[in-house]
C-alpha cells in the first residue's frame, strides 16, 4: 500500500462562465480596503485545498499528523478523499469515528474539511451502496447497440427494439415481429447494453444517474452519516461537497435510459424510436433528431442529477463543487455541455493543481472580490455540435467544430478581448432582455457573439436574440446559422437581415479594433503570450496579467482610467506603488513579465498615498566569492529496485516488474484482477473478508549488485510493511529498526551495512501464511554511495568524492530526489546596498535561498532573483542554495517514455522487461552554473 494519507495537491480554480445565475446585474460593492484588509494573510476560505487521500488503515493520529502538515504549508482546508487501497470501511462506523475527529482537530486549527463524495471515483455509486440498495438504478440498461440484418434470427427475444426499413423511413416491428420472419429486408435490431461489474465499482457497476431517483439514493447513503455526526458543522469547517467527474457514459451504443422515449416525445412531439437510425447515420433529418436527443439527454442530465443535488446542498447550507470530464470536449460521451451543469454548483470549479500556497491565496482573495463586468457574450456552439456527434462514430466534422471554436476564443484571448461564454441551456433558464442589454443572471451584455461554423441555436436562445435585436442589440456573426433546434427554420435569416446585426467573414485584427476593443483597457505589446482579467471595483478596479509563455518575456503598456497604480506583490503579500505616465485622461502602464510570470495591480479612481516604492532589486555588478564554491548533498543517495524474482506455490518468475508480480500473487490466490489493493473500490469489507488464509505465501528476491569495496557502514533498506515481511539479506535475517521510517510511515528501515558484500546481493521478502495485505512493491538501499547504470538496471559503486555543478544524474546520483546544497562565503562591506542572489542555469522544482542559515525565500521563476540585503551584515557572509529535485526519479514513471509531467497508475502497469539504467526516463537536476550574489 502505497501511503496511508498521501496529498495530491489540488486546487480548484472557479470557472469564469455564465454559472453565477441569480439576482440582476449589479456592480460590485467591493473597495480597495476589502481587498487589501486580507491580501498579507488571506483566511482559509481563499486558501488552496489539497485531495487528501485516506488510501489504507487510517488512524486518529495520522489525521491529526496531515491537518497539522497542511496547516503548516499554508494550506486553508483539505478533502478526504478515499481511493483504492483504503482498508477503513467505508461510510462504517469507524469511518465516521475518523471524520468527525477530522473536523474536530480542523476546527482547533481553523482549517476546512470538506466532503470528497465517493469512494473514488465517478461520482454517484457510494461505494457500491447505491448499487446494492437500488438495483433499479444499473440493471435496465444504459446503451443500445445496434445489430443489422437482412434476415431475422430465430431468437429474437434478447432484442429491445426492433426496426425495418421501408424506402427511406423505419417502421417498428418489435410487437409484431413474428410476422416478418423468413422475410428478407433491411433490419435494424438494437440490444440493451449493461455498464460491467467492475472491481473499481466495488463488485458493482457504474449508476444511471438519469434514472429517477438514483441521486436521492446516492445522497441518502452517503450524508445520512455526515448529517449524524457534522451537522453543525455545516456550511462552517464543514464547507461543503465535492463531486468528481459524474458523468452519463454509454455503456455500448446509443445511450438510453429507461423513460428517454416517453420524455423525448412529450418534449418534442414525435417518436423516436423508428429514428434511431438516424443517431448513427446521416440521413433523412439527421441533424435535428440528433440535437433533440442530445437536448434531452443534457437535460435528463440536470433534472435528475444536478437539481436533486443543489436542492440538497441549499437546504443544509452547503456549498456544492467539483468537476465533469471537461477535457473531452467537443466529444460527448460524458455529457452534452459541461458548462451548463455547473450552473447548479454553488461553486463551480475545475480541478487544477497548485502549489505556492501563500501566492494562490492572494490570488484567490483578489480575483474574489469586485466584479468581472464583460460586454461581449461568446456563445458555445454545442448545439450545432450535437448534430455532428454519434455515440458510435462523430462526424470529422464535430472536431472541425471544436477546433474551429478553440482557435476563434484563444485568439480573442490573445488579442486581450474581455467576454464570457455562454451555455444555451444556462441561457434558457436564467436569460432575458433588460434595457437593450442581453441579460444572463447577474451579467449583461452590450454584444453578442456567434462564433464560426455554427449552424443551429436552441429556440430559447433564438427568442432572447431577436428580443434582443429588436432593442439595437448588436449581434455579430462569424457564422449565419439556419436552424432551430437543429430543424431548418427561414426566421433565423430574418433575424440576421437585422440592421444592428453585422456579419463578418473571419476574426482579424481590424475587426477586434473596429467591433471588440475596449476603450477603458487598451494593451499595446510584445513577445510572450499575455493574458488578462479585469474586475471591477467600487473605487477602481484590479488588473491580473499573465504571461503564459515559458520561454519569452512580454513586454508592454495599458491604458487606463484612474488616478494611481498600486502594485500588490502577490508572492510576498506587500503592496507597492507602481510607476505611472500620465497620458491626457489615462494611465499609462508599462509592465515586463517574464517567461511564466504575472502582475496584479490596482488603479484607483482616487490618489492613493502612503505606500511605499518598490525596492530597487541589485544590479548585475558581479561580488566576488571568498573562497570555493561548497556543495554538499543533504540526504542519502538512493537506488530503487523495482524488478525481483517471485515464487509462489512452488513456481517462481524471473526478473518480473514489481508490479506484474503483485499481481500475480494476487490471481494465484483467487484474485482475477490482480491487487485488489491498486484495482478495487472495497465495498463494505469485501476485501478484508477474504483475508481467510491459513496456508500458502509466497517469496520475492531482489537482487543488487555492489561493485566496488568502499566503507558501506552507512547502506540502510527500506521495504514496506515491516510488520508482515520476513526480510533477509544473503541468506541472514533483518529486523526493522524499531520507530525508524523513510519517506512514508509504512516504510520500515533495516540496517544491513555490516551484512552487505561486494558482488550480487540478494534480498528476501517472505510471507507465510498468505495475507491480503501482503503487496509486493519497489525496494530501496539508501546510504553514502554512487549508483551507476548498467545492461540492466542499475549498480552500487564508490561514493562520489566531490560533487560539482552540473546534472546529479551524471554524477552519479540518478535517484536523488531531495535538495543539494551550494554555499559560498562573501564579504560586504557597505549593507546600505541592495544585493540579491542570481540564479543562473539550473534545473529543479524549487530553489531555497539560506543567508547565515537563516531561509531568504524562494526561487522558482524567471528571472530566478531573490533579494537578500535584510539578511546581509557586515563582514562575513555565508549564502547557500539549495536545489530541490522531485520523487519523479525515485518513484517514477520510469518505462515507456511516458508523457513528461504526466504520472497516473496506468503507467506502472505493463512493463515487460528491465531496461539498461539509461534508458530509464529521468529528469536532470542540479545547478547547471554557479549562482551569484549581484549588487
Amino acid at each position: 500500500m502505497r501511503k496511508l494519507l498521501s496529498i495530491i495537491i489540488a486546487s480548484f480554480s472557479t470557472l469564469f462562465f455564465l454559472t453565477n445565475c441569480q439576482g440582476n446585474p449589479s456592480k460590485s460593492k467591493d473597495s480597495f480596503k476589502d481587498l487589501e484588509a486580507g491580501f498579507t494573510n488571506p483566511s482559509s476560505d481563499y486558501r488552496t485545498a489539497p485531495l487528501a487521500v485516506w488510501n489504507s488503515k487510517v488512524t486518529n493520529a495520522e489525521v491529526e499528523r496531515t491537518i497539522q502538515e497542511l496547516k503548516d504549508a499554508g494550506f486553508g482546508g483539505l478533502f478526504v478523499h478515499p481511493r483504492p487501497g483504503l482498508i477503513t470501511e467505508y461510510m462504517s462506523d469507524e469511518w465516521y469515528s475518523l471524520y468527525k475527529h477530522a473536523i474536530d482537530y480542523a476546527k482547533e486549527k481553523d482549517i476546512k474539511v470538506w466532503i470528497y463524495d465517493e469512494n473514488s471515483y465517478p461520482s454517484g455509486f457510494a461505494g457500491g451502496h447505491v448499487p446494492e440498495e437500488m438495483p433499479e438504478s444499473y440493471n435496465q440498461g444504459q446503451g443500445l447497440a445496434l445489430e443489422k440484418v437482412n434476415v431475422l434470427p430465430e431468437n429474437t427475444a434478447d432484442y429491445f427494439i426492433c426496426l425495418k426499413k421501408e424506402g427511406e423511413n423505419w417502421i417498428d416491428i418489435t410487437n409484431k415481429i413474428s410476422s416478418y420472419r423468413n422475410t428478407e429486408g433491411e433490419y435494424y435490431l438494437y440490444k440493451k447494453t449493461y455498464y460491467g461489474r467492475s472491481d473499481w465499482y466495488g463488485g458493482y457497476s457504474y449508476v444511471d444517474v438519469m434514472v429517477k431517483g438514483v441521486t436521492e439514493k446516492f445522497l441518502e447513503v452517503t450524508m445520512k452519516g455526515y448529517e449524524k455526526i457534522a451537522k453543525e458543522d455545516f456550511g462552517k469547517t464543514l464547507p461543503g461537497i465535492f463531486s468528481d467527474e459524474p458523468n452519463i457514459q454509454t455503456s455500448g451504443g446509443l445511450r438510453w435510459t429507461p423513460d428517454l422515449f416517453s420524455v423525448f416525445k412529450q418534449k418534442w412531439g414525435y417518436d423516436l424510436k423508428p429514428l434511431l437510425p438516424l443517431l448513427e447515420e446521416e440521413v433523412g433529418n439527421w441533424k435535428e433528431v440528433r440535437h433533440n436527443y442530445m437536448e434531452t439527454l443534457l437535460q435528463l442530465f440536470i433534472d435528475r442529477w444536478s437539481k436533486p443535488f443543489h436542492q440538497y446542498c441549499e437546504q443544509n447550507n452547503l456549498k456544492w463543487t467539483g468537476h465533469y470530464w471537461e477535457h473531452g470536449w467537443p466529444y460527448m460521451n460524458d455529457g452534452p455541455d459541461n458548462m451548463a451543469m455547473y450552473a447548479w454548483h454553488q461553486v463551480p470549479a475545475i480541478d487544477m493543481l497548485f502549489n505556492q500556497n501563500d501566492y494562490y491565496a492572494r490570488l484567490s482573495l483578489a480575483l474574489s472580490k469586485g466584479k468581472q463586468n464583460n460586454q461581449i457574450l461568446v456563445i458555445e456552439p454545442n448545439s450545432t455540435l450535437w448534430s455532428y456527434y454519434s455515440h458510435t462514430k462523430s462526424s470529422p466534422k464535430l472536431m472541425e467544430i471544436g477546433q474551429a471554436f478553440q482557435s476563434f476564443v484563444t485568439d480573442l484571448e490573445k488579442n486581450q478581448v474581455e467576454y464570457d461564454l455562454g451555455s444555451e441551456n444556462i441561457i434558457k433558464d436564467h436569460g432575458t432582455v433588460e434595457d437593450g442589454k442581453f441579460v444572463i443572471g447577474q451579467a449583461s451584455y452590450s454584444v453578442v457573439v456567434l462564433p464560426p461554423m455554427m449552424e443551429t441555436l436552441n429556440k430559447p436562445t433564438f427568442d432572447l436574440l431577436r428580443k434582443f435585436v429588436e432593442k439595437s442589440g448588436k449581434l455579430i456573426c462569424f457564422s449565419a446559422p439556419n436552424r432551430l433546434d437543429g430543424a431548418k427554420d427561414s426566421k433565423l435569416s430574418e433575424l440576421l437581415s437585422a440592421q444592428s446585426v453585422i456579419s463578418v467573414p473571419t476574426l482579424t485584427k481590424e475587426i477586434i479594433q473596429k467591433y471588440f476593443e475596449n476603450k477603458d483597457c487598451l494593451f499595446t505589446f510584445t513577445g510572450g503570450d499575455l493574458y488578462h482579467q479585469r474586475r471591477e471595483f467600487a473605487d477602481g478596479e484590479l488588473l491580473f496579467l499573465v504571461n503564459s509563455s515559458m520561454n519569452e518575456v512580454t513586454r508592454g503598456t495599458v491604458l487606463l482610467k484612474g488616478k494611481s497604480v498600486l502594485k500588490l506583490d502577490a508572492m510576498q503579500g506587500k503592496i507597492y506603488e507602481y510607476p505611472v505616465d500620465q497620458k491626457e485622461e489615462n494611465l499609462s502602464v508599462h509592465f515586463e513579465l517574464e517567461p511564466a510570470g504575472s502582475l496584479l495591480l490596482y488603479c484607483s479612481h482616487k490618489t492613493l498615498n502612503g505606500y511605499e516604492k518598490e525596492p530597487v532589486l541589485a544590479g548585475n555588478t558581479r561580488l566576488i566569492p571568498e573562497g570555493d564554491l561548497q556543495i554538499k548533498r543533504l540526504r542519502e543517495n538512493a537506488l530503487t529496485i523495482d524488478f525481483c524474482d517471485v515464487t509462489i506455490k512452488g513456481k517462481t518468475i524471473k526478473n518480473v516488474y514489481f508490479a506484474q508480480a503483485a499481481d500475480a500473487t494476487f490471481r494465484e490466490y483467487g484474485f482475477v484482477n490482480g491487487n485488489p489493493w491498486n484495482t478495487s473500490v472495497q465495498y463494505k469489507r469485501n476485501i478484508l473478508d477474504r483475508d481467510t488464509f491459513t496456508t500458502g505465501g509466497f517469496t520475492t528476491s531482489y537482487h543488487f549488485t555492489v561493485k566496488d569495496k568502499f566503507d558501506y557502514s552507512t547502506m540502510k533498506l527500506v521495504a514496506e510493511r515491516p510488520e508482515i515481511f520476513k526480510v533477509k539479506i544473503n541468506g541472514e535475517t533483518l529486523s526493522a529498526t524499531p520507530g525508524a521510517w523513510w519517506l512514508d510511515r509504512s516504510f520500515g528501515v533495516y540496517s544491513i551495512g555490516d551484512k552487505v558484500k561486494q558482488g550480487i546481493n540478494t534480498i528476501e521478502m517472505s510471507v507465510s501464511p498468505m495475507s491480503i495485505y501482503a503487496e509486493i512493491e519497489p525496494l530501496y538501499v539508501i546510504g553514502d554511495f554512487s549508483v551507476v547504470p548498467e545492461k540492466k538496471g542499475w549498480s552500487i559503486t564508490t561514493p562520489v568524492e566531490k560533487l560539482t555543478l552540473g546534472s546529479w544524474k551524471e554524477q552519479k546520483q540518478p535517484f536523488y530526489s531531495w535538495e543539494v546544497s551550494y554555499t559560498k562565503e562573501y564579504s560586504i562591506d557597505d549593507i546600505n546596498r541592495s544585493y540579491t542572489v542570481q540564479l543562473n542555469a539550473w534545473k529543479g522544482t524549487v530553489a531555497e535561498v539560506y543567508v547565515n542559515e537563516v531561509k531568504a525565500g524562494i526561487i522558482a521563476f524567471d528571472p530566478y532573483r531573490l533579494d537578500i540585503t535584510s539578511l546581509l551584515k557586515q563582514g562575513k557572509n555565508i549564502v547557500e542554495v539549495r536545489v530541490i529535485g522531485s520523487h519523479k526519479n525515485l518513484l517514477g514513471p520510469h518505462y515507456n517514455n511516458p508523457v513528461p509531467g504526466l504520472a497516473s497508475p496506468w503507467h506502472w502497469k505493463n512493463i515487460k522487461q528491465q531496461i539498461p539504467g539509461n534508458e530509464y526516463q529521468m529528469c536532470d537536476y542540479g545547478l547547471m552554473e554557479d549562482f551569484d550574489v549581484v549588487e
